[in-house]
């Protein structure tokens, strides 16, 4: 959500070429991600067992889960800045700074795991600080060039900190895509009771055919990244017209391609559920055909 403020107030201040209000409004949105976030961080790891609690009572896996849960949650406000970074620099036309430095991350996240699993045999503990080092180096990165100066924008460390209208925008733009993120996860609950109740079986196949979902969504993601920095600096250069033709075009190439995407998806479905080892082939096809026919809504519905 909060992200979402931030893409579309650096690029309509980009478009507008006012790099002053740029970069403070990458400063508000960072005070309002830290603000969020450490409560946020806070509640996860002081309900954790009653929460892993909710999907299982056994004790080890009880246990487990809570230290795993906890961990994650001291990342959360590491996260949000890490993705704040991300979105910051696609909003000044720079999407190869991210991939470099999300990607970058990715590779030191299997690395610590692989050493500290592994290696040393901390089990999920050595998952969870995998990804809180990583967040921390990705967010770490990402600010130092912000602040150095040397791109599009620069993030003021010093100077006026709190900015009441900008704030205000931020927290407007961003609440309903919240609001849409918090109930898509809160709906997934009920149905994964659901799944449970069909039995093992039907929550694997569920497992795989999301994993592959996920993987074939990549495109829509790029594309509703694009579209938001590309209107955006169009309404800020009070282009309303160019805003509308690059969101048709977005729109529609992203369409074409995920369309494409689905269409390989379905058709190579049994090799895909195969890949996966799992001992429910079909019931797996049936769930990665059914996923993709809700590719092409998604890209439409990422994109718009």
């Amino acid at each position: 959500g909060i992200s979402g403020g931030t893409i579309s107030l650096v690029s309509q201040y980009f478009g507008a070429e006012d790099q002053t209000a740029a970069g403070q409004a990458v400063k508000q949105s960072v005070w309002v991600a830290l603000a969020l976030s450490i409560p946020m961080a806070l509640f996860f790891v002081l309900t954790a067992p009653t929460l892993i609690g909710l999907f299982t009572d056994t004790v080890g896996a009880l246990e487990a889960g809570t230290v795993y849960l906890q961990l994650l949650a001291l990342t959360v406000p590491l996260a949000f800045l890490n993705k704040l970074g991300s979105r910051t620099f696609a909003g000044i036309d720079d999407t190869v700074t991210p991939m470099v430095i999300r990607s970058g991350a990715a590779i030191i996240n299997i690395v610590i795991n692989a050493v500290l699993i592994f290696g040393f045999g901390l089990g999920v503990v050595g998952a969870a600080l995998g990804t809180a080092v990583a967040n921390a180096l990705a967010s770490v990165v990402f600010f130092a060039l912000l602040a150095s100066g040397r791109y599009a924008i620069a993030l003021p460390l010093g100077g006026r900190q709190f900015d009441a209208d900008l704030t205000r925008e931020i927290v407007r733009v961003a609440t309903p895509l919240a609001g849409m993120r918090l109930a898509q996860s809160t709906a997934r609950f009920p149905f994964l009771f659901i799944l449970g109740v069909l039995g093992t079986p039907a929550v694997a196949a569920y497992a795989i055919g999301r994993r592959v979902m996920l993987l074939a969504l990549m495109p829509a993601w790029g594309y509703a990244t694009a579209a938001s920095t590309l209107v955006g600096q169009a309404i800020g250069a009070g282009d309303e017209r160019e805003a509308t033709a690059a969101g048709w075009a977005t729109l529609l190439i992203g369409l074409a391609t995920q369309l494409l995407v689905a269409a390989c998806i379905a058709v190579a479905a049994r090799p895909i559920a195969a890949a996966f080892g799992t001992a429910h082939v079909d019931l797996t096809v049936t769930f990665v055909r059914v996923f993709a026919l809700g590719v092409a809504g998604f890209s439409v519905d990422r994109t718009m």
